[in-house]
């Protein structure tokens, strides 16, 4: 019986082992970066969460840190200077025109008087798009909501484009604004000045202070502790206001 060696030849064995030894090698490499991409791919995936997970925690700090700076009546009223002495101007301000007077900052955003027509019974919602406060959303939504109102925040009816265009747009069209400066957020405080500059009525939620000072709360400056109370005092704040349904 003849062997191996014999019938193929020595070069040809030898060729064949080293195409086998070649081939091998070739997919021991891309199994090798494969089996690579997939570790990396997953330590993406963890450096991923790891750096969501700092910035949620960061974030809850921040919000921690501004309550206790402003724990009490005098530091409140510092920080938010502005918000007391605008709130008591646009409280005695008339609010009563349905459609806006044509100006630059609008037109600019492509607004109309005919696109920013107030709706009597509508109200916006200016809150931080952060989870620690979807809880003050569903309790001020559900308060008006329980009095007749179509109530929105930026982040429900927004899909695309112009994202200032739709916030100014919402505030223009609406009879009432509702702010929770509660962590101070940039946006909200942004948005808060462009509803008192559009001269609308607008009551701001906050439960930073423990002493609430009684003068504040004349100035539409509502406090609260509870969701109970927060949906109590919004119902007061409305009947002073002349904004509950007859």
């Amino acid at each position: 019986m003849q062997s191996l060696t014999e019938i193929l030849g020595t070069q040809d064995i030898i060729l064949i082992i080293g195409t086998v030894g070649v081939t091998a090698t070739i997919l021991i490499a891309l199994m090798s970066f494969q089996l690579r991409s997939k570790q990396l791919k997953l330590e993406e995936k963890r450096l991923s969460v790891e750096i969501e997970m700092m910035r949620r925690s960061f974030e809850h700090k921040l919000y921690d840190l501004n309550n206790r700076l402003t724990q009490n009546s005098d530091r409140w009223s510092d920080v938010n200077h502005l918000l007391v002495e605008g709130a008591s101007s646009f409280a005695k301000g008339d609010h009563s025109h349905r459609v806006q007077s044509e100006n630059q900052f609008l037109k600019n955003l492509g607004i109309t008087a005919q696109s920013s027509e107030q709706k009597t019974r509508k109200a916006f919602i200016l809150t931080p798009f952060h989870e620690r406060f979807s809880n003050d959303y569903e309790t001020i939504s559900k308060a008006l909501r329980n009095v007749g109102y179509e109530v929105s925040r930026g982040d429900e009816t927004f899909l695309e484009g112009n994202i200032l265009r739709h916030i100014v747009t919402e505030i223009s069209t609406s009879a009432l604004i509702v702010a929770n400066i509660d962590g101070r957020n940039p946006n909200v405080f942004y948005e808060l000045g462009i509803a008192h500059a559009l001269g609308k009525r607008v009551i701001i939620v906050t439960s930073s202070l423990d002493d609430v000072p009684f003068d504040l709360r004349n100035h539409l400056l509502l406090f609260w502790k509870t969701p109970d109370q927060l949906t109590e005092e919004l119902h007061k704040s409305l009947a002073r206001l002349g904004l509950l349904e007859k």
